[in-house]
């Protein structure tokens, strides 16, 4: 019907085309004429009116509320059909980086991260999974909501060509896979911040909340992302990239330059110090510098910014390093108050409860963490380790297993599995995953150690 164009110009302007659209209308028998009236031609058409101008009317408000709902959203943005009000729960997914070219992964899979952490600040929206796993890649939006169980997925991709930077976004109801918003931004690159701050405050009016950003323009950018300094905060970006694979060897200057662009900016001097206190779960020990320079980074980002978790994520794990515990655990709750979903923090909480022999705590704390991000291998080993410390052998296998399907080379699964297969008295399921593990990382001290275990293990269960 003609009321529900989306386009007002093609609805009817006047009541009289409504009239006369009604008059013209043919029957469900294929456009026979009607029988011949019981009634004048004049009571007909006043019964119609009254029936017809209320439906009608009610349709056109339909019809109007659907086309302006996503109105606001954004430069560029459209909103698609649906009750987005429903939507509870958004998932971000690794932004694709269509310049095919890796020396801009960082730039991508920053977007994913810091829209991700800028959503989780929106009252009554729970935002899912910071893992970059590339489980997730080419998935459907119906594939990836249902591994992660969201109702929502944030979705997107970023170019960059010399000074220019073009990013589209696109959420999509992961029910119906319907797109709910979706933008498309060319920008300066000096601008990333700024279309971050786009796409949180579109998805926060298509979604009918407030994306909790008092202040526009570049202020606001600056102040969520810590820094107006624009080459301090690429650098981080490169940092913070480089630092959650482990490159901590390439981490670390990146992260020294940008304190050095900016010595004010919280967010470096705290990625900084976890990528020195990262070090010994590398099976490298912490040298007496480097855990100076990891406690003058976390003194001065907790100078800088009390409130920051990632801050006390570092003092954290500085503090287990140094045996610790309960100092450890101490910082790590006060930073789960901060901020109750960011799984990072309960993953090392779990591991300081670990220490503390509050393996109940640990595993509970373990679990929460594997339902905030449920494609974290960093969850799932803590959960993995505490469910084999309770002697719950199946439910640790099946828990490394998980790790493996998304990271087939996680030495420490292999590890966890080898030892896992020990005590359940599998020797030869134990040697071959210790083998594995070799494979993997054969220089690491603790991989050795490991299979050094398990290798003796194997003749003390023969004799039994």
């Amino acid at each position: 019907m003609k009321c529900l164009e989306k386009r007002a110009a093609d609805r009817p302007q006047r009541a009289a085309e409504i009239v006369r659209a009604l008059d013209e209308m043919v029957t469900p028998s294929g456009g026979l004429p009607p029988t011949a009236p019981t009634t004048s031609p004049a009571t007909q058409r006043m019964r119609a009116l009254a029936v017809a101008i209320p439906v009608v009317a009610a349709l056109v408000l339909m019809g109007y509320w659907a086309t302006h709902r996503g109105a606001g959203a954004g430069a560029g943005a459209g909103a698609g059909a649906g009750a987005s009000a429903a939507v509870q729960s958004v998932a971000v997914l690794p932004f694709e980086n269509t310049n095919h070219d890796s020396s801009y992964d960082y730039l991508a899979d920053g977007m994913s991260d810091e829209l991700r952490s800028a959503l989780n600040g929106i009252a009554g929206l729970s935002v899912k999974a910071r893992s970059s796993s590339a489980q997730l890649r080419g998935k459907s939006a119906r594939e990836a909501g249902a591994k992660l169980d969201v109702a929502a997925v944030l979705e997107g991709s970023l170019s960059r060509s010399g000074d220019r930077l073009h990013v589209t976004a696109e959420l999509v109801r992961v029910s119906d896979e319907n797109t709910l918003w979706s933008g498309s931004f060319d920008r300066p690159a000096s601008a990333l911040a700024a279309v971050q701050d786009s796409i949180v405050r579109a998805i926060g009016a298509v979604l009918r909340v407030g994306a909790g950003m008092a202040n526009g323009g570049a202020s606001g950018a600056a102040g969520a992302r810590g820094t107006a300094d624009v080459e301090a905060y690429d650098l981080f970006l490169k940092g913070e990239f480089l630092r959650r694979r482990y490159d901590i060897q390439s981490a670390v200057p990146l992260l020294e330059r940008a304190v050095a662009k900016d010595p004010a900016f919280a967010r470096a001097h705290a990625s900084l110090a976890m990528a020195y206190v990262t070090l010994p779960l590398m099976g490298v020990t912490l040298p007496a510098a480097a855990r100076r320079q990891a406690a003058v980074s976390i003194e001065r980002a907790l100078a800088l910014a009390p409130s920051l978790l990632a801050a006390r994520v570092a003092q954290g794990w500085l503090q287990l390093t140094d045996f610790q515990y309960v100092e450890a655990e101490a910082a790590l709750r006060k930073g789960i108050a901060l901020d109750s979903a960011d799984a990072e923090a309960r993953v090392v909480h779990a591991w300081a409860l670990w220490y503390l022999g509050r393996i109940d705590d640990a595993l509970a704390e373990a679990r929460i963490a594997v339902r905030l991000d449920p494609l974290s291998t960093d969850g799932l080993i803590v959960l993995s380790a505490a469910q084999l410390y309770k002697h719950q052998f199946r439910e640790s296998i099946a828990t490394s297993r998980a790790v493996l399907d998304i990271d087939p080379r996680s030495a420490v699964a292999h590890g966890g599995q080898a030892e896992t297969y020990a005590l359940m008295g599998q020797p030869d399921s134990a040697v071959a995953a210790a083998e594995a593990m070799l494979k993997i990382d054969p220089n690491a001290f603790g991989v050795r150690m490991q299979a050094m275990y398990v290798r003796e293990r194997r003749p003390m269960e023969g004799r039994r």
